[in-house]
């Protein structure tokens, strides 16, 4: 019998109120609401259209709403959502201004004190935006007012500011205790300050040390003034700091650094040349590592990174090489505008230390190499007695016990054998992992070729360095070892990526010499797998250091020994029997 089609309709909406009940109660959730919200405000790196939708369900009822403020309020562009809560500025109807006098009598600060304590990181970008959203004598009046919150935002912890507007917003003058790090980028014209800029960013250092009792990291691109470092002492929560410095740079802004109590990572950026000033000479023959001032060799540092002409490098690692330090970093960048002759203070710097870091387990050194040719400045420096290779550096390396990770890339020195020095004294560090040497010639004149490690020379890495993975040099290939020759026993080198630059000879081989290159590599080094994306711009691989002085890529030569050294490694995998067999082939038969 048919059901009545009453009877249908009443069943099917009975359906969908039940429907529409459990909607309700799941979007009325407000777990289940968190839940979601979570999931879009987790996402690392969202889409535009994900931030959309975060948007667009916020908006669904109150539970969304509430479950979405903390996403929307934690990390904020601008000062603008907030200037928004406040009473707006009275115009010239009578009716909007005695309803805005209203507000203040009443409580301004009301809807502000709703979502300041969820805000964690804000960024002050831009340079209008007081008074874009309101004026600025109405905002300044509003700070007046009782109700106001002593700190404006108790949980800040991330603040960054790009610009003098936002430097001095209201932000910094009620720093936060909660306040963990600070950004604050170049807002300076070409590192001069121009007006009240200087009285201004000195104010916020002075700000930052009393009130940020909390801070940790601490980033100022703009440079530093004498001034400025003056509060230095009482940053004591202070871990890591970068900061800029102007030119003329006086030795003791850099002291002031030392006066950091509990200071573990430093990065220092030079504005300008440092020998811009008398006080910054070049250290006479031999005295690179006599003490310059009281307040070297204080810190306690970790980390060390320097970005400037050699001589800042140097001076730089003077005052804070120390025991302590595990990590070093020196490099000079492209278009700085630097006296190109001071380059030759690198192996000073590197000289230093060797001596005095025992537990360095890290060392980076780099020149970018200036666009226009500087060959005719760098030789007319190669006879100063100042910029000799200090005498002891090798000796000093080889005392490195801890080191695990040496690269050195782009750096001409006037030792033209200073690579293979450096090779020849690594054989005592076990505990290197990755070694990268590829320096340049002084010009590109014959007298200054460099004289290179050979191939015989891997022999050695693969003898006394067990935990070498990854290796990188520039090498003279004029003799191609033969494996036959070689009398070493089975190699256990883990070495994985070797990458040889060849120099002073063709980049095409004869296959027999192929053939010997291929079987010479399989013996030393069976864990070998890849000896070719250094030079594949684009495959995964490190970007190479320039060579242009080279006629021809490596490319060609590797990839060919690379198809020979893969076919040798794929016998020896078939055919060598188990390591059972090995075992008892080795083992004497007992009587």
């Amino acid at each position: 019998m048919a059901t009545p089609v009453s009877s249908r309709s009443r069943t099917v909406s009975t359906s969908v109120s039940s429907y529409e009940c459990a909607a309700r109660q799941v979007l009325n959730n407000q777990e289940l609401a968190s839940l979601i919200i979570s999931y879009f405000d987790g996402l690392e790196n969202p889409r535009d259209d994900n931030k959309k939708a975060l948007a667009r369900i916020c908006t669904l009822n109150r539970s969304f709403f509430h479950a979405s403020t903390d996403a929307f309020w934690r990390q904020l562009p601008s000062l603008s959502p907030f200037l928004r809560l406040l009473p707006l500025c009275p115009g010239d109807d009578k009716g909007e201004s005695e309803a805005a006098i209203a507000s203040v009598q009443a409580d301004p600060w009301a809807r502000f004190r709703v979502y300041n304590r969820k805000t964690v990181q804000i960024d002050l970008s831009d340079d209008k935006t007081i008074g874009k959203v309101m004026p600025n004598h109405w905002f300044f009046c509003l700070l007046h007012q009782p109700t106001r919150p002593a700190v404006l935002f108790p949980k800040l912890a991330n603040l960054f500011i790009s610009s003098v507007a936002g430097l001095n917003s209201v932000i910094p003058m009620h720093v936060s205790k909660s306040l963990r790090m600070v950004s604050i980028r170049d807002f300076t014209i070409k590192g001069k300050y121009d007006g009240l800029k200087e009285v201004i960013m000195t104010s916020f250092m002075a700000t930052l040390a009393t009130n940020a009792s909390a801070l940790s990291s601490l980033s100022i691109r703009a440079p530093l003034t004498s001034s400025m470092t003056a509060s230095f002492p009482h940053f004591r929560a202070l871990k890591s700091l970068t900061i800029s410095f102007a030119s003329p740079l006086r030795l003791e802004q850099l002291a002031s650094i030392n006066s950091i109590p509990n200071l573990k990572t430093l990065t220092l950026r030079s504005r300008g040349p440092a020998t811009a000033v008398a006080t910054w000479p070049v250290p006479a023959e031999g005295q690179h590592l006599i003490n310059y001032h009281a307040a070297q060799g204080k810190a306690s540092l970790i980390q060390l990174s320097v970005i400037g002409d050699g001589c800042f490098i140097f001076w730089a690692t003077v005052f804070f090489a120390c025991p302590t330090l595990t990590g070093y970093s020196a490099k000079t960048i492209v278009g700085f505008h630097q006296p190109v002759h001071t380059v030759f203070l690198y192996p000073h710097a590197l000289d230093i230390v060797a001596k005095r870091c025992p537990n360095i387990q890290q060392i980076d050194m780099e020149w970018n190499e200036p666009a226009e040719n500087m060959d005719t400045e760098l030789e007319s420096f190669e006879d100063e007695p100042g910029f000799r290779t200090p005498p002891t550096l090798f000796h000093s390396f080889s005392k490195l016990v801890n080191l695990e990770y040496l690269d050195i890339k782009n750096v001409p020195f006037i030792s033209q054998d200073f690579s293979l020095q450096l090779v020849s004294h690594i054989s005592e560090l076990k505990r290197l992992g990755t070694l990268r040497i590829l320096p340049r010639p002084l010009t590109n004149q014959p007298h200054h070729n460099l004289i290179l490690p050979t191939l015989d020379a891997l022999k050695d890495f693969a003898v006394n360095n067990p935990r070498l993975q990854y290796l990188s040099l520039f090498s003279n290939i004029s003799v191609i070892p033969q494996a036959d020759d070689v009398t070493i026993p089975d190699s256990h080198s883990i070495v994985r990526k070797l990458f040889i630059t060849p120099r002073y000879r063709a980049m095409s081989l004869p296959v027999p010499d192929i053939v010997a290159l291929a079987m010479y590599l399989d013996k030393l080094f069976p864990a070998l797998q890849d000896i070719t994306s250094y030079f594949e711009p684009g495959k995964g691989g490190d970007v190479p250091v320039p060579t242009s002085r080279l006629k021809l890529t490596p490319l060609a030569l590797w990839k060919n020994v690379d198809s020979m050294l893969k076919s040798f490694q794929s016998v020896r995998r078939k055919y060598a029997p188990p390591p059972a067999v090995l075992s008892a082939a080795a083992t004497p038969a007992i009587a």
